[in-house]
């Protein structure tokens, strides 16, 4: 018997819950508060990870690259991400990471650096 997948057309039942769990995540997403230093840090490690890997970090993983040390006080450092609404996780199930924002990263791939506006082409600021 072939797989005949639930109508989601407006209306219908699985319609109506798939707008209402995107209507759950843009609000969190639109209403994130904000991190502390370790929050953030822990925000992105995770972000990276999932850029480079396609998947979110385990624990285990998020424990080394956080250098703590233990399980437990990574998964209470995600509770916390999660309750100011940059993360969201589906509980009992491993690497389930879902990014409702992203942090703002610098970039390191262009040096910065600013030149005095009294410099012109060819001109130091050292005497001659």
């Amino acid at each position: 018997m072939p797989f005949i997948p639930p109508t989601t057309e407006p209306g219908s039942p699985t319609f109506r819950a798939a707008l209402a769990d995107v209507g759950v995540f843009a609000d969190a997403a639109l209403n994130a508060q904000p991190l502390t230093p370790k929050q953030l840090d822990c925000l992105r490690v995770v972000t990276e990870w999932i850029d480079t890997r396609g998947v979110a970090p385990t624990l285990t993983q998020l424990a080394t690259e956080l250098d703590m040390a233990s399980k437990g006080a990574v998964a209470a450092l995600l509770t916390r991400v999660e309750a100011k609404g940059w993360i969201r996780r589906n509980p009992g199930r491993a690497r389930a990471i879902q990014l409702l924002r992203r942090p703002v990263m610098p970039d390191f791939t262009e040096p910065e650096f600013t030149l005095s506006p009294a410099l012109t082409v060819g001109q130091t600021d050292e005497p001659c």
